[in-house]
């Protein structure tokens, strides 16, 4: 369904099939009407002199090809339903905004003493996890929607190789967090870690 995807997946996609309608009349193409997946005609093409009537069957056969050999999108669960994922006394690090800071990530680590389902001003669905870290009982509230991450283990700070680009031999450029999440997330992939939760849709 397209209205699952991001903007950077839907401009990644080629369509070459819909459930479309031709309509002829003296046996010439007058319209073609789409209705994607409504009951009734919801974009509608009128053919020019230029237009051309080929099988589809070739391109899309080609195009079958090709989608399987890329890797599939990744539509995360709910956050209630990974949650389930993390256990009471373990040691976990978040990344995640913070909603001010756009060029930070980091959003505590420590021990988990509870996960539970709640809710947080106009956010009704999600969880709140309560952790300790250094003494200091801390809570996290990650919604659905919401780009997050959580590793087991505390984490040391992420390399300035993920969290900054390089202008010139003097200056850098702090990343913002869209950019952190998924450099985070690559280099810990390349370290072969995997998020206990991860609810960035790629």
């Amino acid at each position: 369904n397209i209205d699952q995807l991001n903007q950077d997946q839907r401009d990644a996609v080629k369509w070459y099939i819909c459930n479309a309608v031709g309509i002829y009349v003296d046996n010439e193409l007058k319209l073609v009407c789409d209705p994607q997946g409504h009951n009734y005609s919801r974009y509608t093409y009128i053919p020019t002199e230029e237009s051309e009537i080929t099988s589809a069957t070739d391109t899309a056969e080609k195009q079958r090809t090709e989608s399987e050999t890329k890797p599939a999108f990744y539509f995360p669960q709910s956050v209630e339903e990974q949650a389930q994922n993390i256990s009471t006394g373990e040691a976990i690090t978040i990344y995640k905004c913070d909603g001010w800071n756009l060029h930070s990530i980091y959003a505590g680590a420590g021990v988990v003493e509870e996960v539970t389902p709640g809710e947080y001003a106009q956010y009704s669905n999600g969880v709140w996890i309560t952790f300790t870290d250094k003494k200091k009982k801390k809570q996290v509230f990650i919604h659905n929607g919401e780009k997050c991450l959580i590793y087991k283990g505390i984490k040391p700070a992420l390399p300035e190789s993920v969290t900054r680009r390089q202008i010139n031999p003097r200056m850098y450029e702090l990343l913002n967090y869209n950019e952190l999440l998924t450099n985070a997330y690559n280099y810990y992939l390349t370290a072969g870690e995997h998020p206990i939760i991860d609810t960035i849709q790629r």
